[in-house]
């Protein structure tokens, strides 16, 4: 496609013209779609000066099966650089019986085209998800919902872990007792490349849409990696469907759960909720979205020598020499939390044991104020067994059982225990916004 000449001074009002023009095109959408099934809109944006991705919701109040429709720009997909693609699917309930192959609003350089809606060929949208290995959740609750886990390698000294929430490799990385060797593990999550492979061998088959969940990107490459290899895989999935007789259009959504460990659960707890409901796609991801907002995952260390020499191995400096060695020789330990990306201290604990329980009451008083997603999640660092040996937590079981909140324990994973160190707990719960007191 020729370049077309957007002179640079109408540069901001590119995202403008858009919304406007989109808007247009979604109101040319003939009549006779409004009727009953899934459909998939797909729109182009000629645009020669962003390679970017960008985001954005149409509305139309006359419409309402297109209120919900959330379009997301894929770069590069119609023409190189210059062209945008957007494809959404609205499972309103509704069936797409006719369409016109093409419809074009605007001109020039501000062109949006529904070139096609098509048909997906029943009322039932195969969705599925997709989780990195750090997302500390039960195996059973893994394997009754099909998720796939994008694994992590970890290089210790000579020996290689691959984590893949597999328990006989976790169990082999226990039994090497390998202690303070841990912090200098390397970790490399996922590449772009086995993101690619793993959907286009295995997902865009078993799935019309995935949602991949990830812990924070603030603390680790895999989101950048997913989001990364989610082009190629959009690029290139039509293609590996029609050779193995399956037709319609493919969607991959990455939310970051702007967590960690055990506090992802409740985001991929929730996502699996959603997708046995039936809800549309649209509305899980604006769903997912509020949910990982509003997430808060906690950690108590049991080794802090141990938190700082890892954080330093990782160029993080948050935690001082000075600091471990008043902590350790005093026993106090810190109550870390992650909220939207952010982790830091927020208070401050004489003993294991005695945080265990601070923190345990705490939650189980979250749980009885009302959580968002009706489960607690929780990890070990180490033989599971131990976790309800803790003080305190038998009061948080009670809580949940008494409110009708699922406790679902999970052995930490290897990225897990490398990272903070054995024997640490971490705890995950959705809630809207609020202080913690400790």
């Amino acid at each position: 496609m020729p370049s077309l000449g957007v002179p640079t001074a109408l540069a901001p009002l590119r995202k403008l013209a858009f919304a406007t023009l989109t808007r247009a095109a979604v109101t040319a959408l003939p009549a006779t779609l409004c009727v009953h099934g899934a459909w998939s809109l797909h729109l182009a944006y000629m645009d020669c000066y962003s390679d970017s991705t960008r985001s954005l919701s149409t509305e139309h109040p006359g419409r309402p099966y297109l209120a919900a429709m959330s379009a997301r720009v894929r770069a590069g997909a119609l023409c190189g650089n210059s062209a945008f693609a957007i494809e959404e699917h609205a499972a309103s309930g509704e069936k797409v019986l006719g369409h016109e192959p093409s419809v074009r609003v605007g001109s020039g350089w501000g062109a949006c085209y529904v070139d096609r809606v098509k048909e997906l060929g029943g009322d039932t949208m195969r969705m599925g998800l997709a989780i990195d290995a750090s997302c500390d959740l039960p195996q059973a609750f893994l394997q009754k919902h099909n998720i796939a886990v994008m694994p992590i390698t970890i290089n210790i000294d000579d020996e290689v872990f691959l984590d893949n929430r597999n328990q006989v490799e976790l169990h082999r990385f226990l039994d090497r007792n390998l202690g303070n060797r841990s912090h200098s593990a390397e970790t490399e999550p996922c590449s772009i490349e086995e993101v690619q492979q793993l959907f286009l061998d295995k997902l865009v088959l078993e799935q019309d849409c995935v949602f991949c969940l990830t812990i924070t990107a603030t603390r680790s490459a895999i989101n950048d990696h997913v989001i990364k290899a989610s082009f190629a895989v959009l690029k290139n999935y039509r293609g590996v469907r029609e050779r193995n007789g399956i037709s319609g259009p493919f969607l991959m959504r990455v939310i970051d759960t702007r967590s960690l460990f055990a506090g992802s659960g409740p985001a991929i707890v929730e996502a699996a909720r959603l997708i046995e409901a039936g809800e549309a796609p649209a509305a899980i991801r604006e769903r997912l979205t509020y949910i990982a907002n509003n997430s808060y995952g906690y950690m108590l260390p049991r080794d802090l020598y141990y938190l700082r020499a890892r954080a330093k191995k990782k160029g993080d400096r948050s935690v001082g020499l000075v600091s471990a060695m008043l902590g350790s020789a005093l026993d106090i330990k810190p109550l870390l939390r992650g909220y939207r990306g952010e982790t830091g201290p927020v208070g401050k604990v004489r003993g294991f044991e005695h945080g265990a329980e601070t923190l345990f009451s705490y939650v189980a008083k979250r749980v009885h104020a009302g959580l968002l997603v009706p489960a607690v999640c929780v990890s070990y660092g180490g033989d599971l067994a131990e976790l309800s040996k803790l003080p305190g937590y038998d009061g948080l079981r009670a809580a949940c059982e008494e409110c009708g909140v699922e406790l679902m324990e999970a052995p930490m994973s290897i990225t897990g225990m490398v990272n903070v160190g054995e024997g640490a707990v971490t705890l995950g719960f959705a809630a809207e916004e609020h202080v913690a007191e400790f």
